[in-house]
């Protein structure tokens, strides 16, 4: 695993010094394979493997060969998974492991950072937050809590692209920071990583936790951008908390007339993470 590891940011300041396209579309197609070959030891599974190399060839293949700058960049997208061209994730992250999906959310997508910000400019950021409005959307309709954990991470995500758009310096010293947790975390539980509550709480921006950060740092930016899409995305993110906070009630109440003695104490904790996630 720390020799993929150093890869990955290897490819990283690749794609950071390099400004060519056939250089960008190699680095893409590499990280495909590596990523197989990765899950081939932890979640194989041939309808998994077919779905992602499809995807990613084929939205590969178009970022190659069709020269349209704005194209490129909703190419990439939807290579990332991000929001709102992260429909295909839902095909694959049923057939991973926390181990893998992890990865996926993680060094998989390190790459693609330096080449989204060559392409990125500031009309974009309407995409992004349009995507925030079907991240919340789907979240109230998912009964599976690992497709709400992959919209979030997703989420997270866009919101670490658009820290890095407005001070690129300071987005990659929190990229570092949240590599660094991530790798802990893979180095930890090399073997018997899976879910638990705490950890997907984590995931899905609780307060004071590495995701939440990454959109206060985000917001911190703009505020010297515009008062309405501040606002905006204010009003994003209260729909976003009251989702998931319904979606923990529900967890806890289904798991609490169920009769399991060990999850009866979610029904009254979860009161108390609704309450923080709505203030």
């Amino acid at each position: 695993m720390y020799f993929f590891v150093l890869f990955y940011i290897y490819l990283f300041f690749l794609c950071c010094f390099v400004c060519n396209i056939v250089v960008w579309w190699s680095v893409f197609f590499i990280m495909t394979f590596v990523f197989l070959f990765l899950n081939k030891f932890y979640s194989f599974s041939f309808y998994f493997s077919i779905n992602y190399f499809i995807v990613q060839e084929f939205f590969g293949f178009c970022f190659l060969i069709l020269n349209f700058y704005f194209l490129h960049f909703f190419f990439l997208l939807c290579m990332c998974a991000i929001p709102p061209f992260h429909f295909w994730i839902f095909s694959v992250v049923n057939y991973l492991n926390g181990f893998s999906l992890i990865w996926f959310f993680t060094f998989q997508k390190l790459p693609f950072i330096p080449v989204l910000m060559n392409f990125f400019i500031f009309d974009y950021l309407y995409i992004l937050f349009f995507g925030y409005i079907v991240c919340f959307l789907q979240v109230y309709f998912f009964k599976n809590l690992k497709s709400i954990l992959s919209v979030s991470l997703s989420d997270s995500f866009s919101w670490l692209l658009i820290m890095c758009f407005f001070d690129f310096f300071f987005g990659f010293i929190f990229i570092l920071f949240y590599l660094v947790f991530f790798f802990f975390v893979l180095d930890v539980y090399y073997n018997d990583f899976d879910f638990n509550v705490v950890f997907s709480l984590i995931m899905m921006n609780m307060p004071l936790t590495i995701s939440f950060f990454v959109k206060v740092f985000s917001l911190f930016n703009l505020f010297s951008f515009s008062s309405f899409f501040l606002f905006f995305v204010l009003l994003i993110m209260f729909l976003f908390f009251l989702s998931i906070s319904v979606f923990i009630l529900n967890f806890s109440v289904y798991f609490f007339f169920k009769g399991f003695s060990y999850f009866k104490y979610y029904f009254f904790v979860s009161f108390f993470f609704i309450f923080i996630f709505l203030f």
